[in-house]
């Protein structure tokens, strides 16, 4: 479990650096706003999970998901429709970095619950402590988008 925690947040780190580091160096400051516009295979990255050993992105930058696409090239209506519906996923660690997270569980079957109760959703996957791992995540990310930049 502390070892899967581990695992994601080095390759959030590796992100990081490969992604969002170059950015940094070229502005000299993270800016305050990060539009991001994204294609395959970088519509499947967790951008607010990346890491750069202090703090994740989200913490440090605000988020903007922009679509190229959807703006200025509509796909039809016979073409929106996805072919299963829209799934979530909420994965919950109880191995924190700087200790046992001994809520994460309980706070993670609480959000599963709500999600769950939402017509929304086709299927609600809830991946705690054990099976909260980084292939899970990775097996997460790649099923939600199907290609296209959105779930």
């Amino acid at each position: 479990m502390a070892e899967s925690l581990r695992e994601m947040t080095k390759l959030a780190r590796a992100l990081y650096e490969l992604l969002i580091r170059p950015v940094v160096e070229e502005l000299g400051q993270l800016p305050p706003v990060l539009y991001l516009e994204l294609d395959s295979p970088l519509n499947t990255v967790p951008f607010a999970m990346l890491f750069d050993g202090e703090r994740y992105l989200c913490q440090s930058t605000t988020l903007l998901y922009l679509n190229r696409r959807m703006a200025s090239d509509p796909m039809p209506p016979s073409r929106t429709v996805p072919k299963s519906g829209p799934r979530a996923a909420v994965l919950a660690s109880n191995a924190g970095v700087a200790g046992p997270l001994p809520g994460a569980a309980l706070e993670a079957s609480a959000v599963h619950a709500a999600l769950v109760g939402q017509a929304r959703f086709e299927e609600v996957a809830l991946y705690v402590s054990d099976n909260c791992t980084a292939q899970a995540l990775l097996d997460e990310l790649t099923r939600q988008g199907d290609g296209r930049g959105r779930p």
